[in-house]
């Protein structure tokens, strides 16, 4: 099945060489036409129509996946096949097709606009993330609030007509909705076939109407006319819509342009998951880790994979940054292994180095790797080492706190003891007690900022004081911003936010005791 090539979820380097990790999959059309074709070698008829169609799980083409077909007879002129595991319709056979065909759709050219864009467009701009042998859509007719048109071709691979009739809706929910762009067919109610399937190269004009949509589902039925005669109607479509904020929609289709991460200044990474559904964590998961790293998540405890993959999404987004900024055009995650002493720790805290290198003809230069983390949150930040600052830490002091009301203004003067400073302080105070390894009590705030850029953003700075086995005096800088997390915890705060502050530079005041020679 070479199409299967041509949907793949996942964007990867042109000729990469891990067919896997481009996460080729079996189109739920084709699984339909494929179930019509298993009824009609059963019982040497013709089918006609395909009814309530469950769509389980993905069925992926790359590993190669065996997979039971069960062909079982539920009336005289009807079968059920099922895809064990995966998916199941039942099938109305026929000796031939009907020899009436339903009338056209009116269209309500009032409500009708335009289209803003040309159907090469919407490939070229990953609206769809189909290749050629499935990129049907040849031009947009015009949509509505409730409608679609648009005009189609079939490439002659199973199930591909009728896919693209399914992307004109994605096109209509990225042309009507707000977020929630990413959605897959999980129920088909009915598909009417009046004739066989139009040849490959036949335009074939497509009348899809909404139904209804909510933040969830969207349903929607399709009429689609081959010259002036119907030859299918599609009833009851279900796509199921994915929590991913639109924010994330461009580093979505294009994950080796933009990143994943909230960029701050010095070059930090801040990773959140920002979505509540563990069907985007997968679709994430695969456009940031080759097949080396996926098998490390596979062997992750459950409860750590979510930490594992927003460390792994940091730490590549800051050397990316890095690299974008020295002109290098285009970077996919998959293009760096992380070795990250994460994987090995079964305990709250990794203590090692992590390294980062291309692999796949990707030369990187040498980092070094500031990286901190907790559940749902990860910061990193990629020093080049041939501009190494000495004092620079290897080692990140990690705090988060709840971020309080939403909508809380920050107020205009710089006053420490207003709530919306107090928590920003309390935040940095942990960071920093975490980082030198002392009690919250000792470090002592000496100054505090707002960025003129970015207001919600607060750098603060502290010392902490020699003390019983610690001669000598500390300053450092914190960073204090407020993200969104998509799965809350206990302590998320409102509206699932958080505080985040973590040591960006710690240098310690001159002395020539032995331990601060040695910790220069």
């Amino acid at each position: 099945m070479p199409y299967l090539l041509d949907h793949a979820l996942t964007p990867q380097p042109p000729g990469w060489p891990e067919l896997a990790d481009r996460r080729p999959v079996v189109a739920a059309t084709t699984t339909v036409a494929l179930m019509a074709r298993y009824a009609q070698r059963a019982s040497g008829r013709v089918a006609v129509g395909v009814y309530d169609v469950r769509l389980e799980n993905w069925l992926p083409a790359q590993p190669a996946t065996d997979v039971t077909v069960q062909v079982r007879p539920e009336a005289p002129d009807r079968l059920r096949v099922t895809f064990v595991g995966f998916a199941s319709g039942l099938v109305r056979v026929a000796d031939d097709y009907s020899t009436s065909r339903p009338p056209r759709w009116p269209v309500d050219l009032d409500t009708e606009q335009p289209s803003a864009m040309s159907a090469r467009e919407f490939y070229r701009d990953r609206w769809m993330f189909h290749g050629p042998a499935f990129q049907g859509v040849t031009s947009f007719l015009g949509h509505g609030p409730s409608h679609v048109r648009g005009v189609l071709r079939t490439s002659g691979a199973p199930g591909a007509l009728l896919d693209a009739a399914g992307q004109l809706l994605g096109y209509w929910i990225r042309s009507c909705a707000d977020d929630r762009f990413v959605m897959f067919p999980v129920r088909i109610g009915m598909v009417e076939l009046f004739g066989p399937e139009p040849a490959p190269g036949t335009a074939v004009v497509c009348h899809v109407w909404v139904e209804r949509y909510d933040e969830t589902r969207v349903e929607a039925h399709m009429q689609l006319v081959d010259g002036q005669q119907v030859w299918a109607h599609v009833h009851g479509w279900v796509d199921r819509r994915f929590d991913l904020p639109a924010e994330l929609d461009e580093a979505f289709r294009w994950p080796e342009r933009r990143p994943f991460s909230q960029l701050m200044a010095g070059g930090w990474a801040v990773a959140t998951e920002r979505w509540s559904d563990l069907a985007v964590r997968e679709m994430v998961l695969s456009r940031y880790v080759s097949g080396a790293e996926r098998a490390e998540y596979d062997l992750m405890r459950p409860a750590r994979r979510r930490e594992w993959l927003l460390r792994r999404i940091a730490v590549k987004d800051a050397v990316r940054t890095q690299l974008w900024g020295t002109g290098s055009p285009e970077i996919f995650p998959a293009q760096l292994h992380v070795i990250d002493p994460f994987t090995r720790q079964t305990g709250p805290g990794p203590t090692g180095r992590v390294e980062v290198s291309g692999i796949r003809g990707l030369h990187l230069p040498g980092f070094s790797i500031a990286l901190a983390s907790c559940s749902d949150i990860a910061v990193a930040n990629a020093h080049p080492l041939a501009g190494l600052q000495a004092e620079r830490p290897s080692e990140v002091g990690l705090a988060v706190e709840p971020a309080g009301p939403a909508g809380e203004e920050p107020p205009t003067s710089l006053d420490l003891d207003h709530p919306w400073w107090l928590r920003r302080l309390t935040a940095a105070t942990t960071a920093v007690a975490r980082a030198a390894g002392v009690h919250p009590s000792l470090p002592q705030v000496t100054a505090a900022s707002r960025m003129g850029d970015q207001p919600g953003v607060v750098t603060v700075s502290l010392t902490v004081p020699s003390h019983e086995g610690r001669p000598t005096t500390r300053a450092y800088t914190v960073t204090c911003v407020e993200a969104a997390v998509g799965v809350l915890g206990p302590e998320s705060g409102s509206a699932g936010r958080r505080l985040v502050a973590w040591t960006t530079v710690a240098t310690s005041a001159p002395d020539t005791t032995r331990e601060a020679l040695m910790g220069a």
